[in-house]
Formats: C-alpha cells, structure tokens, sequence
C-alpha cells in the first residue's frame, strides 16, 4: 500500500510539474504576444504619427487622401485640402533655440486643432508645414471660414520664455473635385494645394489663396526659366549694360550704374523683373553675382586706364548676398583691382535683412554704399543715421512729376537739403526731360541719371561714349532697351 502511494504521489507531483511548466510556458507566450502586439502598435505609431505634435504624419496623411479618393470613385465626394505653412517660425528656431520651437510647434498644433471639426484632419508633414483636409463640403466658403479662421488664431500671440512671439501662416486651398475634371491622384493635389500657398506667400503672406489653372502653367513656366537660367549661368549669357551718372556741377560722367541682362540664346532678351525674384529664391544669386562683380571689376580697370580720376561703379546687390556672405571675397578683389564701387541696397532690403553688420564692414574694406528707390519705402530717418551710406538716390517717382508748380519739387528740395545736412551726396533717377534736369540744378542736386543722358549701354558702346568723348546718344523714350 505504501509504494502504491508512493508512486501516485510521484506521479501526481510529475504531472504537477509538468502542467506549471505547460502554463509558464503558456504565459511567456501570452506575455511575448502581448509584446509582440505593443511593439507593432509603437511601430505602427512611429510609422503614422508625428513624434513631437502626435498629429498624422506624411505618411498616413497620404494614406487618407488616397481614401478618400478611392471612396470618391463608388461614392461622389467633395473635400478641400489646405496646405500651412509657418511665416517666420525659422527666424525663432534660430534667436530661441530648437527647444522653443518645439514648444512652439505644439502651440501651434493645439491652435489650429481648434478651429477644426471632429470629422476633419490635421497632419504635419514635417518642419513648420500642416495639411488639413476639411471634408463633407457643401460649398467653398466652408473652406475659406477655416483657413480665416486658422489665420486670425495665428495673429495672437504666442509666449515662448514669458516673451510674446508673432509669427503668421500662408495657407493654400485646393478644392476637389472642383480643381480636377480630368484625372487626379494625390500627387497632383499636394501640388496644387502647394502652389497656392507659394501664391498666398508672394502676396505677403498671413493669407489664404486658392489654387486657379493658371498657377499650373505659372509653375511649368518658372520650372523651363529656372532650368534655363542654370544653362544661361553656365554658359554665360548675362551680361552688364551700363548707365551713365552724371556730375550736375560740370555735366561729366562720373559714375555708371551696371545693370545685368540677359540675352538668351532660346528666349531672346528677357527682363530682369522675370529672373531676377527667381535667381534669389533659388540662391543662384549668389553664383551669378559672383560672376557680375568680376565683370564690373574687369570693366572698371579697362575703362580707367590712364584716367586722372576714375569713373565709379555702382553695383547692385541682392540681401540674400549680404546675408550668406558670398560677397566676403569681393575687398580683397576690389583692393587688387585698385577699384571704386559702390554697392546699392533698397530700403526694403534694410527692413527686412539684417545686414547693417555686413555694410558697415564692407564700407570699412573701400566699398561706397548708396540707398536706392528712397521715399518710395519705408523711409526711414533713422535709416539714415544708423547706416553707412554715401549716396542716397531719390526714386523715380518724384522726379518723372517734377515741375516748377509740383509738390515732387518740395520734396525732392526737402531730401537734397537733409541728405546734404547728413553729409550725403544726392543721385535723381529717372531724369528725362531737361525741365527736369534744370530744377535738379536749381535745388543743388549733387548727380543725375536718367534717359535723357542716355539708356543703359552695353561694354562696347558706353566705353566708345567715355574715351572718344562722344555727345550723349539721342534716345526713344517710346522704345527704351
């Protein structure tokens, strides 16, 4: 009886064993299958959602829109998509720190969650760029009420280290399938919705716009120019004209001002108003000009051989070449050269850039500095005295409506006598009748430039003007170049 026991009891405690091993085994693989299921839940989280803002990413954000236009085929539906992007939330990230603008973007995800609906859906794409897509639409203004809506939030401040910050958004809206009668996919409404936010920002930004058809053929357009304009650098297709500043106390030619062309071997001459916004915001700027102030300084040494006092070249520069310092080169080519130039900046350039550092230290390695288009911007006294300048040049504007009875003539009288007072020289553009050239006289106008002492000249004919001492061309005003 006792070893019938025994072994009962030994296999009773056998089986015991073996069924705890049987349920551990049972729960570690429960246990590794609940792990299993929350590490591909995290994946698939890391996958599909912002890590900052926990907004849809890209990725999901595609995968919606693909939805929604799959949906679109069984069912008509009808959705705006709007593109965000941030204005100004690059110039805190780089005063406050990655950290601040971090804690700025959550600001502004909580912001612009809010004048949502439950049904719609806001996904950062990355950087400071948000989509939101606004669905079940009955018409565009349920569309145009958010993205106003997003703008005015946007307007109030944000406190980053207990400082108010102001920053704005530009918002594109593209409305489908309103945009799209053809085909579509969600390439094209990214695109779209992209090239209505480029267009609200050219605008000034702090707006929305909606995408239009002609916007398609505006961006075809700047892609062929901008492809165009790399060749056109490569191969040197631009080119300095030269207009000539006269002295108003003896009436010689003193100065000329280089203004670049562009004569393309496939789109014939095209103005600078066409290429010169592009060349900045692709930072070919910096490249061409480069190669411009080469040129000028190969002009200027040609053209002041053996004269007793040198003829001055003004060269103007775009902020975005103060800004990344690709002008660092040019003191040490310009004392080469034993060369005088002058670099104009517009008032604008100066509201909006801060390169008062980068003048100060160019005046300091021999450049002159000459404020361009004053009292058409902001105008500024202040400007004045807290840059370096030695030129101011009186816009245009004023001088084409001088006369003897016009307010133009008070003005321009008011900014000779305090630029004088500033120990500025003056320069009047836009000079094109000879009325007009004796008022600048009568008011003590330090030079002048304009049509009437003649268009801007190519290398050949403005150095035939100079050493031959030419009279000044006769110019169709009707047919300027």
């Amino acid at each position: 009886i006792a070893e019938s026991y025994t072994r009962t009891l030994l296999v009773t405690i056998g089986a015991s064993v073996v069924l705890l091993f049987v349920l551990l085994w049972l729960w570690q693989v429960r246990k590794h299958s609940r792990q299993l299921k929350e590490n591909e839940r995290i994946i698939w989280q890391q996958a599909h959602y912002d890590y900052l803002t926990q907004l849809p990413n890209r990725r999901l954000f595609q995968d919606r829109i693909n939805q929604l236009l799959i949906n679109h085929e069984r069912r008509s539906t009808r959705f705006a998509l709007l593109l965000i992007d941030l204005d100004g939330f690059k110039e805190v990230n780089d005063t406050m720190g990655h950290d601040q603008g971090d804690a700025l973007l959550k600001m502004v995800t909580h912001r612009l969650s809010e004048c949502l609906r439950k049904s719609d859906s806001l996904s950062r794409l990355g950087g400071d760029e948000f989509t939101v897509i606004v669905k079940n639409l009955s018409k565009s203004q349920t569309a145009e009420a958010v993205a106003q809506k997003m703008l005015e939030v946007m307007a109030q401040p944000f406190y980053l280290q207990n400082s108010p910050v102001y920053i704005s958004a530009s918002i594109g809206i593209t409305l489908f399938p309103d945009d799209y009668p053809d085909t579509y996919d969600s390439a094209s409404l990214m695109k779209n919705a992209d090239q209505a936010m480029y267009e609200a920002k050219k605008l000034g930004k702090n707006q929305f716009h909606y995408y239009t058809d002609n916007m398609h053929h505006e961006a075809l357009y700047r892609m062929e120019l901008l492809a165009d304009l790399r060749s056109a650098i490569d191969d040197h297709e631009f080119q300095l004209y030269y207009q000539p500043i006269i002295n108003l106390k003896n009436d010689r030619i003193e100065k000329l001002e280089a203004l670049v062309r562009w004569h393309s071997d496939k789109r014939g001459v095209v103005p600078p108003n066409e290429f010169i916004t592009l060349l900045e915001e692709t930072r070919l700027i910096n490249t061409l000009g480069d190669q411009l102030f080469d040129e000028a300084l190969a002009f200027s040494k040609s053209i002041n051989q053996n004269r007793e006092r040198p003829i001055e070249i003004s060269l103007n520069v775009s902020p975005l070449q103060l800004k990344f310092k690709t002008v660092e080169t040019w003191p040490k080519k310009l004392k080469a050269e034993h060369a005088r130039v002058t670099l104009e900046v517009t008032e604008s350039m100066l509201m909006e850039y801060n390169i008062s550092d980068s003048l100060v230290s160019l005046r300091n390695m021999g450049f002159k500095v000459s404020l361009d288009d004053f009292g058409v911007g902001y105008s500024s006294l202040a400007y004045l005295r807290q840059f370096p300048f030695d030129y101011l040049k009186i816009d245009r504007s004023f001088v084409n409506h001088m006369t003897e009875t016009s307010d133009e003539l008070h003005l321009c009288k008011a900014i000779i006598d305090m630029a004088h007072q500033l120990k500025l020289s003056v320069i009047a553009e836009g000079v094109e009748t000879q009325e007009q050239m004796d008022l600048l006289k009568s008011l003590n106008c330090d030079y002048a430039q304009g049509y009437l002492i003649s268009r801007p000249l190519p290398t050949a004919e403005i150095t035939a003007l100079i050493q031959n001492k030419q009279s000044i061309p006769e110019f169709e005003l009707q047919n300027p170049v």
